[in-house]
């Protein structure tokens, strides 16, 4: 059986069906939330103790986080850096540095500290999967919606430096999962939240040091940076 995997964002969306997902296959998982007395849901799937208070934009919660992992002696068989902000659809025209830097923050920058920080309770062989976008993507750029394509495309060179840095132990991935309907994705997105997962889910169980630093789709087809 797989080891302890930690998914960030737990509460809602993708992360909320990654946690069923990893559930369903009989893997233990720990789940982050800012707000872990408001996680309804995920609070009827695992134990209050296993539903770790994150903020990723804040240093000290990301730190905190690391530290109630060390006192229980935690040790991850992998993590899900999937929390993130989508920052508006603003034009060139519309740019705000506040929301450019936060969304940035969040989706970019926090990550990187998670696995910073967890990367001491991380095991021998084990994967970071980080939930990216197409959207960051150069090659296929398209116009418009600047903080989110401007974090993910940091986020997936973050992930490349990873491999590289790690020498491939842990795995390092960066992934889109489609566009989901979630909050962020929209109610005309074109895929379920549980269909992403599923196939997320089985895209992480076969990843190997091979794929470490490669840019995937949730199907498991390689991606253009």
């Amino acid at each position: 059986m797989e080891g302890t995997i930690l998914i960030t964002g737990a509460n809602r969306g993708i992360g909320l069906a990654l946690v069923k997902a990893f559930l369903d296959r009989d893997i233990p998982v720990l789940g982050t939330a800012r707000q872990p007395e408001a996680a309804t849901e995920l609070r009827h799937l695992i134990p209050d103790k296993d539903i770790l208070r994150l903020d990723v934009s804040q240093t000290e919660s990301i730190d905190e986080m690391g530290m109630a992992l060390q006192r229980r002696n935690i040790k991850l068989n992998g993590l899900i850096n999937n929390a993130g902000v989508y920052g508006g659809q603003e034009r060139f025209s519309e740019l705000d540095p506040t929301v450019l830097m936060e969304t940035y923050r969040v989706n970019a920058v926090g990550p990187l500290m998670v696995i910073k920080t967890c990367l001491p309770m991380l095991t021998h062989g084990a994967r970071v999967m980080n939930i990216s976008s197409n959207m960051g993507s150069i090659t296929n750029a398209g116009g418009g919606h600047y903080a989110y394509r401007m974090s993910k495309a940091a986020l997936n060179i973050a992930s490349r430096i990873l491999s590289l840095d790690l020498n491939a132990d842990p795995i390092c991935v960066a992934v889109h999962p489609g566009w989901v309907q979630t909050d962020m994705g929209g109610k005309h997105a074109n895929i379920a939240p549980h269909e992403s997962a599923e196939a997320l889910c089985e895209l992480y169980l076969k990843l190997e040091s091979g794929d470490s630093g490669k840019f995937f789709n949730y199907t498991g087809k390689p991606l253009d940076w």
